[in-house]
């Protein structure tokens, strides 16, 4: 079974962002639902609903070029990294894991929303709003 991808923005090692920011045509698109057991940082979120979002706009803000710098391996996940926080895009998918089908979510496929990735999430797991 191939893996779905999309595009992504990431990086592996601080510097500038000009310098370190590699487009991927082919980064793997996140398990949705995500896959047990997920980070231990990120393990209170289980008990939120979970939407997974076709990003159309994401800017690079001076925050996350100052986390491209300077913030150190050991603090962020290993690996490619997606970075920024903000953006905008389409509901591709919704998942409750504490619903038994019966409540209604909160947001539908195909709603446009705007948003902000949790720091305490975006870290750790190093999801990031540069893809999509």
């Amino acid at each position: 079974m191939d893996t779905p991808t999309t595009k992504a923005w990431t990086f592996t090692k601080p510097g500038e962002p000009s310098e370190v920011l590699t487009l991927d045509t082919a980064y793997p698109k996140p398990d949705f639902p995500p896959q047990l057991p997920i980070p231990k940082a990120v393990e209170h979120l289980l008990a939120e609903e979970w939407i997974l979002i076709r990003v159309a706009y994401a800017g690079l803000n001076h925050g996350t070029s100052f986390y491209l710098r300077v913030l150190p391996a050991w603090a962020r996940k290993a690996g490619p990294v997606v970075p920024e926080l903000d953006f905008s895009g389409v509901v591709e998918d919704v998942w409750d894991p504490s619903s038994d089908g019966n409540k209604k979510p909160r947001l539908a496929k195909g709603d446009a929303v705007c948003g902000f990735i949790p720091v305490s999430f975006a870290w750790p797991t190093g999801t990031g709003a540069l893809q999509g």
